[in-house]
């Protein structure tokens, strides 16, 4: 049950509950933060995390759901622009959403986002969120959702990050950058036949590495070609200017959120490529893609066993 400003604290993180933004106090230092951030008036509660010292983390919304999520309870993340660790407002967030499954006694969690929520999507996918549906209805959202083990909900302590560390044990969240030491990205052979195919063009003529390919793309007279790097971890885009069209590949099955969301603002930022081709097939892309005014039109099985993913602009 919600009772409107209880406290729960969290080592340097301080939560509190309210059923609407009423109820915080017109004194409360927070309140106008809040009230310029949100744009969730109607959520049945407010979960606010702070520092100690009244450093705004997060906000998140949540409400009670309707057919077919009628078994979860959906929430909207709000996360200031400016914000001195990451890690702690993903981890405010995620124990945010252990106290609201506790609060509300639902297990199952549901999320919305636009593409102006797509660093808070990727924040969540990071920690355990699945894409679970990509809507074009009257707008473009994507739809994540998580559903919590009941024993671990259970076995939850507040003031512990055990469970914290252990769900994000496999998040590139929170893992180290790994840097490239001078070591050039090499091209896999399915990587290679994909580009050769798209080229129309022999594959014993695509070098192994990137940059000796980069170098042939170069004297190509209608081919562009973007590389996007953060650390060891690099996605390679191609475009035909004259067909409209490009192809993307991610060597070393890239998951970086950084760099996935340098793809989202070159895809945003240039129109003239109307279908992308990628051998990759992850939330990660296909969220990027998607957001960015790209379908998946059509999965054809290219070479070796692997797919290859045609998406075109609507």
């Amino acid at each position: 049950m919600l009772t409107d400003n209880s406290y729960y604290n969290s080592g340097e993180i301080r939560f509190r509950a309210f059923s609407n933004l009423d109820k915080i106090p017109t004194t409360d230092h927070i309140k106008e933060r809040i009230e310029s951030i949100t744009d969730a008036p109607n959520a049945d509660g407010f979960l606010i995390s702070e520092t100690l010292d009244g450093i705004l983390l997060t906000v998140v919304a949540f409400s009670y759901e309707f057919f077919p999520y009628k078994d979860a309870i959906s929430f909207h993340s709000l996360i200031p622009s400016k914000q001195d660790s990451i890690s702690l407002g993903a981890t405010a967030i995620l124990k945010s959403l252990f106290l609201i499954c506790k609060i509300t006694g639902t297990h199952k969690l549901i999320s919305r986002h636009e593409s102006k929520n797509i660093e808070t999507l990727f924040i969540l996918l990071n920690i355990g969120f699945k894409i679970s549906e990509l809507s074009n209805h009257s707008k473009r959202y994507v739809l994540i959702e998580r559903k919590f083990n009941k024993d671990l909900l259970e076995n939850f302590n507040l003031n512990s990050n055990f469970i914290i560390q252990d769900i994000y044990a496999n998040s590139s969240l929170f893992k180290p950058v790994r840097r490239r030491n001078g070591r050039q990205t090499i091209l896999p052979d399915n990587d290679i036949m994909l580009l050769a195919n798209w080229l129309d063009i022999s594959s014993d003529m695509i070098f192994f590495e990137l940059k000796e390919t980069e170098q042939l793309l170069q004297q190509q007279k209608y081919i562009r070609s973007i590389k996007l790097e953060f650390g060891a971890e690099v996605i390679f885009l191609a475009q035909n200017i004259e067909t409209s069209s490009g192809l993307i590949l991610c060597p070393g099955k890239s998951n970086s959120r950084k760099n996935f969301l340098k793809l989202y603002k070159v895809l945003k930022e240039g129109s003239a490529i109307q279908t992308y081709y990628t051998s990759t097939y992850n939330d990660y892309i296909n969220s990027v893609l998607f957001l960015s005014g790209y379908t998946n039109a059509s999965i054809v099985e290219a070479v070796n066993n692997c797919n290859l993913y045609k998406w075109e602009k609507n």
